[in-house]
């Protein structure tokens, strides 16, 4: 993925999560699209981001970014008591990716990893 593509990614997540001071955040959005961008070419066997493929990087980056902390979404209710008022919410799965729920949308971009011949 070239650079101009990356930079093009990290506004548009910006402008979606709506913080006040990027500059903290530059660092950790760049992580995070990182982290994406590794996953999709290690998953897909590839060695380069095919530009089709860059909403589903910024999908994955915007997830990423939520399960960091650097957004506020709203949390799933697990359960509600109304006498004294008990709000629980559901936690994540930590032995699960994060990314897992992208996985049938990375298939149509994964190539076969055959072996390589040998002596």
């Amino acid at each position: 993925m070239t650079e101009e593509r990356k930079k093009k990614l990290a506004k548009r997540l910006k402008a979606k999560i709506n913080k006040k001071d990027f500059k903290d955040l530059d660092e950790e959005i760049d992580f995070c699209i990182g982290s994406a961008i590794q996953f999709f070419l290690n998953f897909c066997n590839l060695e380069n981001v095919p530009e089709e493929a860059d909403f589903l990087i910024y999908d994955m980056a915007l997830k990423k970014i939520e399960a960091e902390g650097l957004t506020k979404t709203e949390k799933e209710v697990d359960q509600i008591k109304r006498g004294d008022t008990t709000i629980t919410y559901k936690k994540g799965d930590s032995n699960v990716s994060i990314f897992d729920d992208f996985k049938t949308r990375m298939y149509s971009f994964r190539r076969l990893k055959l072996p390589k011949r040998g002596v």
